[in-house]
């Protein structure tokens, strides 16, 4: 027969009672938490899973509030780009009436006044902000207006070709803003053109200017096409007399003079090779100003080209001459601009429907994710307050048990016995 000595029976009977208090108190904390592990000591794997999947969660939660914002600013770009369009076709149709060959020269300026109006309404949409209060078309710079009026007078960009994007999935980034050069600047235009600027290193100060030029003889202009030329003015010394301004016109692939020592008139228009600019203020030895020809020019070039045509051309035969040329040009550089804008719609609108997309899938993967969650971490109420009644009833028995069993000794059966 086996004893059991009263130091052992005492012992195992306070670690069952123990042990059956504990998973007792598991359960409470599970039916009042309403989870089932509350600490990761309960369960190291599943809360490692646990955690793996809260990441995620946190990631996915990102990613919608991204694409509630991206939305907002893809919705803010569509309705300007569409309001850009709108404004576009009505200057369109101002030169268009501007055609009419019944009209006087100051019925021409009437309309390049509504014309310059529209103008100004138009660099107030290319500097539109979004919902973050960002420039839309400035590229990665956000926060400087995308157009300003240069010093030659003229509409220039002063943005960049970034193109912001944010993450709307794991792969997927959606862009939220578009460079403005790539929109209004670079368009075909009908006939090659030019573009002017000034050398950062030109040391006048106040700072000479050029104007944005115009070509006069555009078959003269072609034929020297691509050529670029250099501006470029010279010590006093070699002017005729000495002692003059003076500037040489360079071919600046070649670097060959094309116009060499003229004397220089602030404003007066420098002609040469079908095309005419003018420089204006008092510049030094060796400021320099570029004359670039190009394929492209800007909408707003165009359109600023077009309310100067109409307000300095007459009615004689010859200027008749250069305003259908003006007219024609003009619209079909128009043209060009409305289908710049209406690539640009399309990206706009492509990248609508990924987020539209994006934001389906988001919502899958966190219901997924959530409903992963719940069934690693969320208690079965039902199967817990039977378990909660079972070790209740369990924890009980133990304890009386313990009671009667430790009150039992041979002078208590004697005693019972043999009374």
């Amino acid at each position: 027969m086996t004893r059991i000595g009263t130091a052992y029976f005492y012992s195992s009977a306070t670690a069952a009672m123990d042990q059956n208090q504990t998973a007792l108190s598991q359960t409470q904390a599970q039916l009042s938490s309403g989870l089932k592990y509350n600490t990761p000591a309960d369960n190291p794997g599943a809360a490692a899973n646990v955690l793996s999947l809260q990441t995620s969660q946190s990631l996915i939660t990102q990613y919608q509030s991204n694409v509630s914002t991206a939305s907002g600013q893809l919705s803010a770009m569509g309705n300007t780009l569409g309001s850009i369009t709108s404004t576009v076709q009505s200057i369109r149709a101002l030169m268009v009436q501007a055609g009419d060959g019944t009209l006087t020269q100051a019925n021409r300026q009437a309309i390049a006044i509504q014309i310059n109006q529209q103008m100004g309404a138009l660099a107030g949409l290319m500097n539109s902000k979004n919902v973050l209060g960002q420039y839309m078309f400035g590229g990665y710079q956000t926060s400087t207006p995308p157009y300003a009026i240069g010093a030659n007078g003229q509409y220039a960009y002063q943005g960049d070709e970034g193109q912001n994007s944010v993450a709307v999935t794991n792969n997927s980034q959606i862009m939220t803003t578009l460079p403005g050069q790539g929109i209004f600047d670079a368009i075909p235009s009908v006939n090659k053109t030019l573009l002017t600027s000034s050398s950062s290193l030109n040391t006048s100060q106040p700072p000479a200017t050029i104007n944005g030029g115009s070509i006069t003889d555009q078959t003269a202009f072609n034929s020297n096409y691509p050529s670029d030329y250099k501006i470029v003015f010279n010590p006093t010394s070699q002017s005729t007399p000495p002692g003059l301004q003076n500037y040489s016109v360079l071919n600046a692939q070649t670097g060959h003079p094309v116009l060499q020592n003229i004397t220089y008139s602030s404003g007066t228009s420098i002609n040469f090779n079908g095309l005419s600019v003018a420089v204006s203020g008092s510049p030094q030895v060796g400021d320099t100003f570029f004359v670039d020809s190009s394929p492209n020019q800007s909408l707003l070039t165009t359109v600023q080209n077009a309310v100067n045509g109409l307000t300095t051309l007459s009615n004689s035969a010859a200027d008749q001459s250069n305003l259908t040329t003006l007219i024609s040009n003009t619209l079909g550089n128009i043209d060009n601009a409305i289908s710049s804008i209406s690539d640009a719609q399309a990206q706009v609108g492509a990248a609508q429907n990924v987020v539209s997309q994006a934001q389906s899938t988001n919502s899958s993967v966190s219901l997924s994710v959530t409903q992963s969650l719940s069934s690693l971490t969320a208690v079965d109420y039902a199967q817990a307050s039977t378990q909660l009644s079972m070790q209740q009833t369990i924890l009980q028995a133990s304890q009386q048990s313990f009671v009667k069993i430790s009150g039992l000794s041979l002078f208590n059966y004697l005693g019972t016995t043999g009374g």
